[in-house]
């Protein structure tokens, strides 16, 4: 299993705009200076992402930078572009950009965290998953791709916690929580407790039947499967 490919099942850019748009409260300093017409660029590129047309916002994120090229909020959504054409060091770049421009930029630390997490750098991406979940404590995707990394850096009790947080904000949406599921799954996999990863590995098919957990899960459910005989025992706690 790669843990990487389980980052952002969701659109990884629909998420990060969204927490563009709305992880924050204040208007950063950064973005006061930045001229209006290229804010007006980066709203436009943002909107062509959320429509996947990937190349006519980068288009768009070259005419922001070109007349803003110290906007934090303009590299960060060169960022996601970067992202989606699954260039993920040069998506890490830009992010790190962002951040340096404006460091109150909380989705270009989880970006940043995300492009790491892609390329299986999973203790690189601690640290800017650990910043933006600070600076948006109350953000799914913060705590779902931080659970990802703790699971990739071994360190299974702290990505337990981490599942908890994020399972305590995905409220009824049935995508997040398969994603939660399924990565309880691979807990127990890890743990070497087979009843109870094929129990949340099924919940999570269950949950989101046709979404990208499912389909991560109905493959580790195969495996498991092959190496050992279904067992009725109850899944132990957690």
């Amino acid at each position: 299993m790669c843990l990487g490919r389980c980052s952002a099942a969701q659109s990884e850019a629909k998420q990060l705009i969204d927490l563009q748009e709305h992880g924050g409260s204040l208007v950063s300093v950064n973005q006061l200076r930045t001229p209006r017409k290229a804010l007006k660029a980066v709203q436009k590129a943002q909107e062509k992402l959320l429509a996947g047309r990937v190349s006519s916002a980068e288009k768009k994120i070259a005419s922001a930078l070109a007349l803003a090229p110290d906007c934090g909020l303009a590299h960060d959504v060169l960022g996601v572009v970067l992202l989606e054409r699954g260039q993920y060091q040069e998506a890490v770049e830009a992010f790190q950009t962002a951040i340096d421009q404006d460091p109150t930029l909380a989705s270009a630390f989880i970006g940043s965290g995300i492009s790491l997490l892609l390329q299986g750098r999973f203790r690189d991406a601690l640290r800017p998953l650990d910043q933006g979940e600070k600076r948006l404590p109350d953000s799914w995707l913060a705590h779902f791709e931080s659970s990802i990394a703790y699971l990739g850096a071994g360190e299974l009790d702290v990505a337990l916690h981490q599942i908890v947080l994020a399972e305590n904000l995905s409220g009824s949406d049935h995508e997040k929580r398969s994603g939660v599921s399924f990565l309880r799954a691979l807990v127990h996999l890890n743990r070497g407790d087979r009843m109870a990863a094929r129990h949340y590995l099924t919940d999570a098919i269950s949950r989101d039947p046709d979404g990208p957990y499912a389909r991560l899960s109905k493959q580790s459910l195969r495996r498991v499967e092959r190496i050992s005989p279904v067992d009725q025992r109850p899944p132990s706690p957690n």
